[in-house]
């Protein structure tokens, strides 16, 4: 899908399911003249933002959140909200309860996750989900 058409799944999911504070306005589209691939931003909050990756159809090749903040603490559930939804976007036959699944498959919805070092990844429909905790600071979520 092009970006603007993965704007307005997104979207239309967002308000599907309420999920408000999610809504997308305008993707920054970026192009490096390094390797000549285009890529696209959206910033949630200073806490959250998501980049994807154009492939050379400038179709959604990619998809990452990335976040920051204290993964020890409790979160207001924006970074699973936004997961969820990211699931939902990239999978048009998927229900909400499909993307919980995703979700606990990765491992995210264990009590023993180690917060300061963790990996969790599966593979549905041929697409890779991904949740890594680089540091104590510093998580992405990624769908390829």
């Amino acid at each position: 899908m092009t970006t603007e058409e993965f704007k307005n799944k997104f979207n239309s999911i967002v308000g599907k399911y309420r999920l408000n504070g999610l809504g997308m306005t305008h993707l920054n589209v970026k192009e490096s003249s390094e390797d000549n691939t285009r890529t696209f931003e959206y910033v949630f909050s200073d806490d959250l933002r998501m980049i994807g990756v154009l492939d050379s159809d400038q179709r959604v090749q990619g998809v990452r959140l990335y976040g920051t903040g204290d993964v020890s603490e409790p979160t207001d559930g924006t970074l699973l909200t936004a997961i969820a939804t990211l699931i939902l976007t990239t999978n048009s036959d998927y229900t909400y309860n499909d993307a919980q699944d995703i979700i606990q498959d990765i491992g995210l919805l264990d009590r023993d996750v180690n917060q300061t070092d963790f990996e969790g990844a599966t593979v549905r429909n041929g697409l890779e989900y991904r949740f890594i905790i680089q540091d104590s600071r510093t998580f992405t979520f990624g769908i390829s």
